[in-house]
Order: C-alpha cells, then structure tokens, then sequence
C-alpha cells in the first residue's frame, strides 16, 4: 500500500492534487474549446480559450465525480485513502476536521462504486485442480457461507437463511466452478458433494490426522479468513441488508490488495 508520507503533497495541496488526477487521467485534459474548437490552456481549476474573444472557460471537474462535491478534491482523496486503509470515521473525523455526515456520504459512495465496479465472474471460485475451501459462520444472527480459493485468496460470502444440505448445495453449485477440490469440516450440510462434479474431502477437527496434515487437508485458509472479516465488519452493520455491502466491499478489497491505491482511484471514473 502507497505511504500517507509519499502522497502528502497531493493530499494536502489542491493544485498538486488536481495536477496529478489530470496525470492519472482521472479527470480528463478539455484540449479544445466547445464553443470556437480553438485550443484551451489550463489554470488553475479551469480550461480557458486561448481565442481572447472567445475565452470561454470550463471546470476542470466538470462532468466528474468531482463535480457536485462540496470539499476540496484533495479532501476527497485523503478521506479515500483513510477509509481504503481501514480508519474507523472517528479516526477520520479527527485527521481530516469534516463533520461525520460528509464523511458517511463519501464513504458511502466510495463503497457502492466498489460493489458495483464487481463482475459475475468475481462470485464465481474454482476450476479443474483449484483447491475451493467453505465453511459456515455466524455473524451476530445471521449464518455466511464464505469461501476462498487457496491458491489466489480469491473469496466470496452469502448469507444464508439455513445450513442445510439443499440450501449450502444450491449455492455452492451457483458459485464453485464443476471439477474444483472442495475442503470442508464435517458438516452435514455438505454430504454428497462429490454428486455434484466436485471432488469433496472433509476434516474432522476433533480428530485431525497426521495424514491429513501432511496433505495439506484442512480448512485454515477460510477460519483465518472469517477472523479478518468479523475485525471489518463492526457489530452494528452485521444485520440485513447492509452487511451484504459489506461482504462485497470485502471480495473487492481482496481483489484489489495489490494495487488497492490505484483502483481506488479508477472508481472515480466510473461514477
């Protein structure tokens, strides 16, 4: 993840800011007048006819997801980066000096252009030899099915109203791909896996074997996983239908944890 250090100069400067989401492309160069088609020059938050009898200007965040907002861009940015980064909003609220209904606004916004940037295929795991592991969890009254695949930590979650053997089954079947290795504990509500074009093995954790462990047979990618999940996602959102943005904002922060910064800043593009 790009240091709070290394972006200081555009998170705490305007024009720097505006600079660099001109470089990055998020705002886009306006190259020639709309009115004369003569070219434009840049200042400071404008585009300017160059044709002095012209001298039309636009904004340089017009038609941008900059363009409504009532604070800096610069601001915006930083309040990305802190919630990109995991701040809880009162930690926000003291760095940044925004009262917290801008800041849930924003936060907000930046959390459905997450789920909504996520494609089918980002709900689907597995594939011939994909190691698929699934297990169940509770989450204050609610049970998520959650799943990771162990070579990419490609992951997704449901809720689901039961853990029964037709309700975890149909699932399953909707969004691990026929021909994955699927790892799961004991649970009945996965009997007969193997029926359905998956090879199925199961740990028994009262009484894991050796063998087991020396086959790498185990569902310890998906425990550590429920772990990271229940620190993200605080009590208070853990009901329907909120926690489902937030189990989605998860699979999109697992997708993107190695170039988290930067698509971030894609988002903006796509308001």
């Amino acid at each position: 993840m790009i240091s709070l250090k290394s972006l200081s100069e555009i998170l705490f400067n305007e024009q720097n800011c505006i600079q660099y989401l001109l470089e990055k492309n998020i705002i886009k160069r306006v190259e020639r007048c709309s009115k004369c088609n003569i070219e434009t020059r840049f200042y400071q938050r404008y585009f300017i006819c160059r044709d002095r009898n012209c001298q039309k200007s636009i904004s340089v965040f017009d038609q941008t997801f900059f363009s409504k907002s009532n604070i800096k861009c610069c601001d915006v940015l930083l309040i990305g980066y802190l919630w990109i980064n995991k701040l809880k909003y009162q930690r926000i609220k003291d760095m940044t000096d925004h009262v917290e209904n801008t800041l849930v606004k924003y936060i907000y916004t930046f959390r459905r252009l997450a789920v909504n940037s996520l494609s089918g295929n980002d709900f689907i795991l597995g594939g011939d030899h994909v190691i698929v592991e699934i297990d169940e969890s509770k989450f204050k009254d609610l049970w998520v099915l959650g799943m990771i695949e162990r070579s990419t930590k490609k992951c997704f979650f449901k809720v689901v109203n039961d853990r029964e053997k037709e309700t975890l089954t149909r699932i399953i079947k909707e969004h691990v791909r026929k021909g994955s290795t699927i790892y799961t504990d004991s649970w009945r509500g996965y009997q007969d896996l193997e029926h359905h074009g998956y090879r199925h093995l199961k740990v028994v954790h009262a009484r894991a074997s050796r063998r087991l462990q020396i086959m790498r047979i185990h569902t310890n990618h998906i425990e550590r996983t429920w772990r990271t999940l229940k620190a993200f996602i605080p009590m208070e959102k853990r009901c329907l239908p909120i926690i489902n943005e937030y189990l989605h904002e998860f699979i999109w922060r697992r997708k993107q944890r190695n170039n988290l910064w930067n698509e971030f800043l894609n988002l903006l593009t796509t308001q």
